[in-house]
């Protein structure tokens, strides 16, 4: 048991100091992907928008239909719970009360 236990503490420990390796190369993209493609001919390429990747992440988002609906899916959904949460029930309240009360007449002269 100690043994397989050992075993398993060394096989973490090379791992996690070739890892630590690794990340100290900086990742260098290849030349096709660091290089800006080419527009088409039938492009005017001074109305091209330029974009860098959270720009047009940012920018597909807000346009995405699909999102959009979610979004308004998520306000429907909080708006449910209120109503879920309201008093709609009817409600009935009920009390009784009774009550007696004695009069004494005079006392008879015999007393």
């Amino acid at each position: 048991m100690l043994a397989r236990w050992l075993a398993l503490v060394s096989i973490l420990v090379v791992s996690t100091s070739a890892a630590h390796a690794e990340d100290a190369v900086p990742y260098v993209p290849p030349d096709f992907l660091s290089a800006v493609p080419p527009l088409p001919d039938s492009v005017n390429t001074g109305d091209a928008l330029r974009l860098d990747l959270a720009q047009a992440l940012q920018l597909a988002v807000r346009n995405n239909l699909n999102v959009a609906l979610e979004r308004r899916e998520v306000a429907v959904a909080g708006l449910n719970i209120d109503v879920a949460r309201g008093i709609f029930e009817p409600e009935l309240d009920a009390s009784y009360a009774h009550g007696s009360s004695r009069t004494h007449t005079k006392a008879p002269a015999c007393w």
